[in-house]
C-alpha cells in the first residue's frame, strides 16, 4: 500500500509501467472532475461522487487483475485496510467482477483528503468510502491499473 500527494506521484511512477500515464490524466480529472467512466492509458478511471459511510456498511476486498489507486478531488474519508492473508474469505473470488470479499475488522487505517491517493496492490485488503468523524460527501476516482 502506497499513500501520497498527486503533487508528488512523481515519486511512485516507476511502480509500475502505466503509473506515469495514469498520475498524469488524474491531474486533469482533478482539475475539471466529473462523475462517470474513462478508458485511458491502458487503465479504467471510475468518477465517483458519494457520502462516506460507517465503516461496518462497507465491505472489505482485494483484487487480483487490477491495482487501485484511489484519489480523492474533493473531501475527506477513512480506509481500513490490511494485508489479505490475515482474513479469511467471505464471499469468494468473482473474476467478472475482480473482487474477493473477506471477513474481518483491518486494524490499520489511512485518512485521505483531497489531493491525495492510495495505492492498492492485490495483498492490501481494502475497505474504503468510511467516514472519518463525521459523513461527507466526496468526489473519487478509483483508477483499475492491470497488474500485466
Amino acid at each position: 500500500m502506497i499513500k501520497g500527494k498527486l503533487s508528488d506521484c512523481q515519486k511512485y511512477e516507476a511502480c509500475h509501467p502505466k503509473f506515469k500515464a495514469c498520475f498524469a490524466r488524474l491531474a486533469a480529472i482533478a482539475k475539471n472532475f466529473s462523475a462517470g467512466e474513462i478508458d485511458e492509458c491502458g487503465a479504467r478511471f471510475l468518477c465517483q461522487s458519494y457520502f462516506t459511510k460507517p465503516a461496518e456498511e462497507k465491505k472489505l476486498e482485494v483484487h487480483r487483475k487490477y491495482i487501485d489507486i484511489q484519489f480523492l478531488a474533493a473531501g475527506e474519508e477513512a480506509i481500513y485496510f490490511g494485508n489479505a492473508a490475515d482474513f479469511s474469505v467471505k464471499t469468494p473470488y468473482d473474476e467478472s467482477k475482480d473482487a474477493e470479499f473477506l471477513e474481518g475488522s483491518p486494524n490499520e487505517t489511512l485518512v485521505l483528503k483531497s489531493g491525495e491517493f492510495a495505492v492498492f496492490f492485490p495483498e492490501d485488503a481494502h475497505r474504503a468510502g468510511c467516514v472519518f468523524k463525521s459523513p461527507r460527501e466526496v468526489q473519487k476516482v478509483v483508477v483499475k491499473v492491470p497488474i500485466k
